[in-house]
């Protein structure tokens, strides 16, 4: 955390947690990591104690992370319990939309390599992994149901819906993370179609997909991780559309006839990583990244492992 403001005293003891060094090491005025942080470099330039007030060993960036979304669950229809006319059937719940954590001031330690980690989309009725950097993880959307419940997740996965010969039941919708995403909703087993999974902006419900949550921080509004449609009848399942984190649709249960058939639910789609910070600044980034100068500033955008540094 920055060292005190005015009109507080700074101790050099401080001084030292805040260059990430033991509180008690040895510590000159003099030091050339001491002036970097008071704005005081070059060792005949005059400085002091107030310099140092407010001040901070690191920058404060921007950041984006999105959790991968999860995948739709599958539909189904059979006729196995003794005869044409007797069967079961129901629609695959949605995938939930991947988790959300949008910060716009966090302090980044200077010459600190922080490990930055992607969720990937996950597969039928599997929850989508989880997105990491700076000590915090957007929570990957949960897998739709097949008939029971949904996957808890960034946002919940939708739960199946469902009818059978003897009874007519449905899945409930998995639960979200708080602060990042919401509820997937529960099957209709008087439809029987799937509960459509939640998103980062809104729950889903048994006739839709939660929506997902509009960000500019790569110098455009762009849609992340809306949830997934839930099946029905003769709905093939999708992967999740074109959006970070979106979660996959549900698959359809189709007509059985004397068979069985059902749809596969799609996949869930990748989660993301973005960070922007001042062009002027330094900065090491390595792994699956890409960067792009949006006005007086870069954004560093990450679709797989990486590593990220600002350096002094």
């Amino acid at each position: 955390m920055p060292l005190p403001s005015f009109p507080n005293s700074i101790s050099l003891n401080q001084v030292n947690t805040e260059l990430t060094r033991s509180a008690t090491a040895q510590l000159s005025m003099n030091d050339t990591d001491l002036r970097t942080l008071f704005g005081r470099a070059g060792s005949g330039t005059s400085i002091s104690m107030s310099d140092g007030h407010g001040k901070a060993w690191g920058s404060y960036v921007r950041f984006l992370l999105v959790g991968a979304g999860g995948g739709g669950g599958q539909g189904y229809a059979e006729t196995n319990c003794g005869g044409c006319g007797c069967y079961n059937r129901w629609g695959g719940g949605g995938g939930g939309g991947g988790g959300v954590i949008h910060s716009t001031s966090t302090l980044i330690f200077f010459n600190q390599t922080y490990n930055i980690s992607i969720g990937s989309g996950g597969g039928q009725a599997s929850s989508g992994g989880s997105t990491s950097a700076f000590g915090f993880t957007a929570v990957g959307g949960g897998g739709g149901g097949q008939w029971g419940a949904g996957a808890s997740g960034g946002s919940g996965g939708g739960g199946g819906g469902g009818q059978s010969h003897n009874s007519s039941s449905s899945g409930t919708g998995g639960a979200g993370t708080s602060g990042q995403g919401n509820n997937g909703g529960n099957g209709d087993a008087g439809s029987r179609y799937g509960g459509g999974g939640g998103g980062a902006g809104s729950a889903g419900s048994a006739s839709s997909a939660g929506s997902g949550v509009y960000n500019d921080i790569n110098g455009s509004s762009l849609l992340y991780s809306p949830g997934g449609s839930g099946g029905g009848n003769g709905f093939n399942g999708s992967s999740g559309g074109g959006s970070y984190g979106s979660g996959g649709r549900g698959g359809g249960y189709g007509n059985p006839g004397c068979g069985s058939t059902g749809n596969g639910g799609g996949g869930g789609q990748n989660g993301v990583a973005m960070i922007r910070l001042p062009s002027s600044i330094s900065v090491t980034a390595t792994g699956s990244v890409s960067s792009a100068v949006v006005g007086s500033d870069r954004v560093y955008t990450f679709t797989g492992a990486g590593t990220f540094r600002i350096n002094t």
